[in-house]
């Protein structure tokens, strides 16, 4: 077992669990995709996003928080990126 404790960030738990995006994909059902953006920081984590790590981790939501950089109460965020319309046709 992986004291989350000893890694300095999400990325290095991930690694030293033997994980691949791959593999954490499957245990979240979260996209290897966003799992990528996730630990690049290149968007906020969901509510949704969180509660599906932390269960496919099981880690404390606290424990998860600091792993992937946000710290317990900050705000979170439902997408990445606005939607845009396609134009009807």
């Amino acid at each position: 077992m992986v004291d989350p404790a000893a890694c300095s960030d999400f990325i290095t738990y991930r690694i030293r669990m033997g994980l691949t995006l791959r593999d954490l994909s499957e245990r979240t059902g979260l996209s290897p995709a966003t799992l990528h953006r996730l630990e690049s920081r290149k968007c906020r984590i969901t509510t949704r996003s969180k509660i599906r790590l932390q269960s496919g981790l099981d880690l404390p939501i606290e424990t998860l928080e600091k792993l992937i950089g946000f710290e317990s109460g900050q705000e979170t965020t439902t997408r990445s990126k606005p939607r845009t319309q396609r134009a009807a046709g």
